[in-house]
C-alpha cells in the first residue's frame, strides 16, 4: 500500500509541476534530446514511405525557395518547404543538408506540439489530464516515429495545436479571432486538408458559441476569422492562377479517385489512362460512380477509425471512449465542445477514403486527454473507498510502460530506413566519384538515390517493355537510369535490368551492386 501511496503522490506532484510553462519545457526538451539523438544515430537516411515525398518534392522545393523561386506542388501548399529552407539557412552553417534540416524542423515541431497540447489540456481539464497528454503522446509509437522523420506531418500538427490553443485559451477578443484565422490560413498553406480545422473553428464560433456572445457578434467573428484565413491564402491563390490557371490548384482529387475506385496497385495505371481526362475536381470523382463513392466513404469512416485506433493503441482508445462518455454525461463546457467539434471535422475530412497513421497524429493527444479524463473521473468517484483510490495512479504508469514497449517495437522497424540506406549510400558514392555530373537527370522508382547523387530524379515511365523504356528515357533527356532490387517486384517486365549478365542495348552499366544497377542512357 505504501508503494501505491508513493506512486499516487508522485503522479500528483508531477501534474502540479508541469502547470508552469517553464517547467513544462523540461520534459519536452528531454524528450527531444532522446528521440532526436536516436534519429540522428539510427535514422541517417529517409525511409521508402513518407520520406519519399521529402526527397522527391520538399527538398527540391526548399532548394528552389533558397534560390528565389517558389514551386507549385500539385498536392500541397508551399509553407513547409519554405520553413525547411529557413531552418536550412541556419543548420547549413553547421554542415547540415536539407534532409537533416527537415528532421530538425520535425523535432522542433514535435516539441512545440507537446507544449501546446498540454496547455490546451490544462485550460480545458486539469493538471492530471495534462500530465497524461504529455506522457502518453510522447510515448506513442507513431508520434515518436514522426518526431525524427522529415516530412510536413509534425509541422502541420504544430500549427493545428497552436491554432486550437489560441481559440480555446481565453475570452473573446478580435485579436484572438484574427490570430486564429491567420493560423488557419498557414495550415491551409501547409496541407489542404486543413479545411477540416477551418470548418471546426467556424462551427465553434457560430454554433457552439464558444465565447457566449450574441448571434451578430458570432457571425462577424466567424467572418473575420475566415476573411483573415482567405487573405493569408490570397497571394498564393493569385500566384497559382497566374502560373497554373487555377486559383485553387490542388490535384488531390486524383488520390481521392484512386482511393475510391482502385482496389490494387496494379489497377492504378489502367484507371488513370481511362479516366484522367474525365477528372478535373472532386465533383467529377463523385459523379464517376456516386453509389460506389458513398458506399466507400461510409465504410471508410469505420475502417479507418479502427486503423487509427490501432495506431493510437487500444488501451488508450478504450479509456478515451469511456472518458468521452463521461464528459458527455457531465455536459461539457463550450470550449470542450469546440475542441470535440474540431476533432470530429479534422477526422472526417480524411477518414472516409484515406488512411495512414501520420494523418491521425492530431488525434493522439486528444485521445490521451480523454483517457486521462476517464481515470480522473474514476478517481473522483472512488475517493472515499481506500481499496480503489489508487487505481488511476496504477493504470497511468501501466499505460506508460505499455506505450514505451510498443514504441520501441514499432520504431525498431522504421528507424532503420526500411532497406533504403544502401541506395542512399550508393548515391553518396556516386556524388563523390562524379561531382561533374551534378544536376544531370536519373530515372528512378524512388528519389533517394538522386538526392544523394546530386541528380534530378525523373519518375519511372509507365511502359510495359524494355524497348519502350529506352525510347522514353531518350525522349525525356535522362542521363541515367537506376534499377533497384525492389524494382524487380514492382516492374517484373523489366527484370532484365537487374540481371548482371543481361545485354541491355541503349544502356551502359555504370554501377553494379546487389542493391541496384545504375545505367547511363546512350543518346
Amino acid at each position: 500500500m505504501r508503494i501505491l501511496d508513493s506512486l499516487s503522490s508522485a503522479t500528483k506532484t508531477a501534474a502540479r509541476w508541469i502547470e508552469t510553462p517553464k517547467r513544462l519545457l523540461v520534459p519536452v526538451a528531454f524528450y527531444l534530446v532522446v528521440v532526436m539523438a536516436m534519429g540522428f544515430i539510427f535514422h541517417p537516411y529517409g525511409d521508402g514511405e513518407t520520406e519519399t515525398d521529402f526527397y522527391g518534392a520538399y527538398a527540391p522545393q526548399a532548394d528552389s525557395f533558397l534560390h528565389g523561386r517558389i514551386e507549385i506542388d500539385a498536392f500541397r501548399g508551399p509553407l513547409y518547404p519554405i520553413a525547411v529552407g529557413l531552418v536550412h539557412v541556419i543548420s547549413s552553417l553547421f554542415g547540415a543538408d536539407l534532409y537533416t534540416s527537415g528532421k530538425i524542423l520535425s523535432g522542433l515541431s514535435a516539441g512545440l506540439t507537446l507544449f501546446f497540447a498540454c496547455r490546451i489540456a490544462l485550460t480545458l481539464f486539469s493538471p492530471f489530464v495534462a500530465l497524461g497528454v504529455l506522457a502518453l503522446t510522447m510515448l506513442n509509437p507513431v508520434f515518436v516515429r514522426y518526431t525524427y522523420t522529415a516530412g510536413n506531418d509534425m509541422f502541420f500538427l504544430f500549427i493545428l495545436m497552436l491554432a486550437l490553443n489560441v481559440l480555446l485559451s481565453g475570452r473573446f477578443g478580435w485579436r484572438r479571432v484574427a490570430l486564429t484565422g491567420l493560423l488557419c490560413g498557414l495550415a491551409v498553406l501547409t496541407r489542404y486538408n486543413a479545411i477540416g480545422l477551418i470548418a471546426g473553428v467556424a462551427a465553434s464560433i457560430v454554433f457552439v458559441n464558444i465565447w457566449k456572445t450574441a448571434w451578430r457578434r458570432r457571425i462577424v467573428a466567424a467572418a473575420l476569422c475566415l476573411s483573415v484565413c482567405f487573405a493569408v491564402y490570397l497571394p498564393w491563390g493569385l500566384y497559382c492562377k497566374a502560373e497554373k490557371g487555377r486559383f485553387i490548384y490542388n490535384q488531390n482529387y486524383e488520390n481521392l479517385a484512386l482511393g475510391v475506385y482502385v482496389d490494387s496497385q496494379n489497377d492504378v495505371r489502367p484507371f488513370l489512362l481511362t479516366n484522367r481526362e474525365k477528372l478535373n475536381g472532386v465533383i467529377d470523382v463523385v459523379l464517376l460512380d456516386p453509389p460506389r463513392f458513398f458506399r466507400k466513404s461510409l465504410s471508410g469512416v469505420f475502417v479507418n477509425w479502427w486503423r487509427m485506433s490501432e495506431a493510437i493503441t487500444w488501451p488508450v482508445v478504450i479509456l478515451s471512449l469511456i472518458g468521452l462518455g463521461v464528459l458527455l454525461i457531465r455536459r461539457p463546457g463550450r470550449p470542450q465542445v469546440a475542441w470535440l467539434v474540431c476533432t470530429l471535422t479534422s477526422f472526417l475530412i480524411l477518414a472516409p477514403i484515406f488512411f495512414s497513421p501520420r494523418f491521425y497524429l492530431f488525434h493522439i493527444p486528444i485521445s490521451a486527454a480523454m483517457a486521462m479524463y476517464a481515470l480522473a473521473a474514476f478517481g473522483d468517484s472512488v475517493r472515499a473507498r481506500p481499496r480503489w483510490r489508487h487505481v488511476a495512479g496504477v493504470v497511468f504508469p501501466a499505460l506508460m510502460i505499455s506505450g514505451t514497449a510498443h514504441a520501441i517495437a514499432y520504431n525498431k522497424i522504421y528507424i532503420r530506413g526500411q532497406g533504403f540506406n544502401p541506395i542512399c549510400e550508393l548515391g553518396q558514392g556516386f556524388a563523390a566519384r562524379r561531382p561533374m555530373d551534378r544536376g544531370k537527370t536519373v530515372i528512378a522508382r524512388k528519389p533517394h538515390f538522386g538526392y544523394y547523387a546530386g541528380l534530378v530524379t525523373i519518375p519511372f515511365p509507365p511502359v510495359d517493355t524494355y524497348e519502350a523504356l529506352v525510347e522514353q528515357a531518350r525522349a525525356s533527356g535522362a542521363d541515367y537510369l537506376l534499377f533497384t532490387s525492389g524494382s524487380e517486384y514492382t516492374r517484373p517486365e523489366l527484370r532484365r535490368l537487374g540481371e548482371p549478365d543481361a545485354a541491355n542495348p541503349g544502356l551502359r552499366r555504370v554501377i553494379a551492386s546487389r542493391f541496384g544497377f545504375l545505367y547511363a542512357v546512350e543518346k
